[in-house]
C-alpha cells in the first residue's frame, strides 16, 4: 500500500517537518506529524506546524541507497552508469530549496 506523507519547511525557522498535510481554504499549509483528531483550524494547536507552501513536497515512495526517503524537491544522483538496478543506486545530494546551485549542472 502506498504511504501518503509530506514534508515542508517551517515558516518560523526553516527546519523540515514531516507528516500529514493540511491546507486551508485561504492557502495556509500545515504539517501534522502524527494523525490525530482535527479541531477547527481556527483553534491554535501545537500539533499543526505551519509550513511554507512553496516548499511542500510529497513522499514518492522511494528510498535512496542510504534508506533515506525521497520527496518531491530532492535532488538525486544516480550512481553508476548501468540501466539495470538504477533504483538501488539513487542518492539524495540536496534539494531545490537549500541547494539550487546543484541544478546548474556543473
Amino acid at each position: 500500500m502506498r504511504e501518503i506523507k509530506f514534508r515542508g519547511q517551517r515558516i518560523d525557522n526553516n527546519h523540515w517537518v514531516y507528516g500529514y498535510l493540511i491546507r486551508t481554504s485561504i492557502g495556509q499549509c500545515y504539517i501534522m506529524e502524527e494523525p490525530t483528531f482535527i479541531p477547527a483550524l481556527t483553534t491554535p494547536s501545537k500539533e499543526f506546524i505551519e509550513v511554507k507552501l512553496e516548499t511542500v513536497g510529497q513522499y514518492i515512495n522511494l528510498k535512496d541507497k542510504n534508506k533515506k526517503e525521497i520527496y518531491e524537491g530532492n535532488i538525486v544522483k544516480i550512481n553508476g552508469n548501468s540501466d539495470i538496478g538504477w533504483i538501488n543506486n539513487l542518492e539524495i545530494i540536496g534539494d531545490i530549496y537549500e541547494n539550487p546551485e546543484l541544478l546548474e549542472g556543473k
